[in-house]
């Protein structure tokens, strides 16, 4: 089966060289709409979701322009610090909140060290900004792991405790450019949208799981998802929504010259276990190259990049490149059940002719 009937992705315009603060002005709170094309359609069970995603959030939640959801190993205390030692303190009160989302110690199937659990729940206490997951420790292989659950519990949690405009899923060995990111999504779509950096690998084009960005009706889908959706529970979520993305009616970014990471390293400075004196000019000009860096291992170089960092009122807003236009028409398409053993086995491709070259 060829999917390219099934691709209903819109492509995003390509945005203005320059974002005026003009367009600062106060959007609408109710960010929630139908992500489904022919949501109403009883095969897939989807009408009692779109009806409940289309009302605002509760009036008691804490409403921010953005939440961010940090994927953190218990022992990763000293990366966890080195954030918030750093580009976390571009943090604004009211505009964007953060968690780190960690294992809980007395949760069944918990493997954690009494040294990792005491320094964990002491941490936990202190700072507030800790949310232990009762689901278990480790991560498990490629074709069995928890992500899933991990991103399942992170969407929940968030609608369950606050009001947003987009939700981004990262991990702790990671440098965001917070500043520059909150800036940008004022020209972001504001519904229907994702944003990530995909792998260029025909049969394994998605996004991956290290950055991944939701407008709130899209997590919202996820919080809790339809029973009817094909979810593999022993895979990624991010493989699983390699297939979910080509069935939604989306507006994707697929940022490959800013995200820094595996599908691609675009520094190497930046995942070095320490800083060096001859990267001075690159630190100080990251953020204004890129947005996010992945396997970021050393709080020393987390604290080094946000020091150097000037930041600026205005910044270039990025020209949108679609997930159909980030990699090359032979680097895409992608077999869910390459991965699993639940998903179908067929072949998503943008191009069916594309794929046979």
């Amino acid at each position: 089966v060829r999917g390219a009937g099934c691709e209903i992705d819109g492509k995003p315009k390509a945005q203005s060289s320059r974002v005026s603060l003009a367009r600062r002005a106060k959007r609408p709170d109710k960010r929630r709409s139908l992500i489904w094309t022919g949501c109403a359609r009883a095969d897939w069970g989807l009408a009692d979701h779109c009806a409940a995603t289309q009302k605002a959030g509760a009036a008691d939640k804490d409403q921010h322009k953005g939440l961010l959801a940090i994927g953190s190993k218990p022992s990763n205390s000293e990366l966890r610090e080195g954030a918030r030692r750093s580009w976390l303190r571009w943090q604004k009160e009211g505009e964007v909140e953060y968690k780190f989302f960690s294992d809980d110690p007395g949760a069944p199937g918990a493997d954690l060290s009494d040294d990792h659990a005491k320094k964990l729940l002491s941490e936990y206490t202190k700072m507030g900004d800790l949310v232990l997951m009762p689901l278990g420790s480790g991560y498990g292989t490629k074709e069995d792991n928890r992500f899933l659950a991990r991103a399942l519990y992170q969407f929940q949690y968030a609608r369950d405790n606050y009001d947003f405009g987009y939700f981004l899923r990262i991990d702790d060995d990671s440098f965001l450019c917070l500043h520059r990111l909150v800036f940008e999504v004022e020209s972001y779509p504001i519904t229907q949208f994702f944003m990530g950096r995909y792998w260029c690998k025909s049969g394994r084009h998605r996004a991956d799981e290290n950055f991944m960005l939701f407008s709130a009706d899209v997590a919202d889908f996820f919080s809790p998802p339809s029973k009817l959706l094909p979810l593999d529970p022993k895979v990624t979520f991010a493989w699983n929504f390699g297939l979910l993305s080509h069935m939604l009616n989306l507006s994707t970014f697929d940022d490959q010259t800013r995200i820094d990471a595996q599908q691609g390293y675009l520094t190497e400075y930046m995942h070095r276990d320490s800083t060096a004196e001859e990267y001075s000019k690159d630190y100080k000009n990251f953020c204004m190259r890129f947005l996010y860096a992945h396997h970021v291992r050393s709080a020393q170089v987390m604290e080094r990049v946000y020091n150097d960092t000037v930041t600026h009122l205005l910044y270039d807003a990025p020209a949108m490149t679609s997930k159909e236009s980030g990699c090359k028409p032979s680097d895409q398409g992608f077999i869910p059940a390459r991965h699993s053993k639940a998903l179908p086995n067929i072949i998503i491709q943008n191009n069916a002719n594309e794929y046979d070259k």
